[in-house]
């Protein structure tokens, strides 16, 4: 007897054993398709960091102004000040003469400053960073990087 019990019982620990076998495998496909989904969104977050490295860098762009050293920051500042925008228009022209596809808009109280309009056919990564303005107000900085 103890024969035939054990004839019975093979099958269905066979049986059971694929249909968990099934199981995991079904399981180790949708971690794998999460996980592979997940690189685009990873490698968006690197470009965003990027852009905004090259902003920081932008704004802290030592540029020469009547013999003096300052940040490209302050020169920003002072050009709204004076309402002299003509030094700041060289600058970043110097600068993003190096870079083609790089655009920066600067959005003052009172104007806009587009450097570099024709990087605009570019598709972009943008990051802003705002600088409060002296005389009330703030001044948005935007800086458009293209993707990879």
């Amino acid at each position: 007897m103890r024969n035939k019990k054990a004839i019975l019982a093979a099958p269905l620990v066979d049986f059971w054993s694929i249909i968990i076998f099934i199981f995991i495998i079904i399981v180790f496909y949708y971690i794998i398709q999460s996980t592979v989904g997940g690189s685009e969104d990873i490698k968006a977050r690197q470009q965003t960091l990027v852009t905004n490295a090259v902003l920081e860098a932008y704004l802290r762009t030592p540029v020469s102004v009547d013999g003096k050293e300052i940040q490209m920051s302050q020169l920003i500042i002072d050009a709204h000040i004076t309402g002299d925008y003509t030094k700041l228009i060289e600058e970043s022209n110097s600068i993003t003469g190096k870079f083609p596809k790089y655009g920066i808009d600067i959005f003052y109280p009172d104007r806009q400053l587009s450097i570099n309009r024709a990087a605009s056919l570019y598709r972009y990564n943008q990051v802003s960073s705002f600088i409060p303005a002296p005389n009330g107000g703030t001044i948005k900085i935007i800086l458009y990087l293209p993707y990879d």
